[in-house]
């Protein structure tokens, strides 16, 4: 369940590969339909926001990855990723207990 911000970063990706790589329109709108229904919930950003914000100012972090770990601390579960750039940055922190590289 990740927060209702992952459709606008998936809508962002798709825009790139449409107008970059050659991604057939059609293509983008199935993945885009095929991604929503992939989430049985989408947790709204307004719920994380303040907490997004403070996370990503202590971690000096851009906000987008922190609307995860927000809700990975709201939830108490633990936030997997495949890139691990916002683990490094997390790993002699508090919000490291919440990481774990895929």
């Amino acid at each position: 369940m990740p927060p209702d911000l992952v459709m606008a970063e998936t809508a962002s990706a798709l825009w790139k590969a449409v107008r970059f790589a050659g991604l057939e329109l059609a293509t983008a709108t199935e993945a885009i339909a095929a991604a929503g229904a992939a989430f049985d919930e989408l947790v709204s950003a307004r719920t994380l926001a303040d907490r997004a914000l403070a996370i990503a100012l202590e971690l000096r972090h851009p906000v987008y990855d922190c609307f995860y770990l927000a809700l990975a601390q709201a939830r108490g579960s633990r936030l997997v990723r495949a890139d691990d750039r916002l683990l490094r940055v997390c790993a002699r922190t508090r919000f490291a207990k919440l990481m774990r590289s895929l």
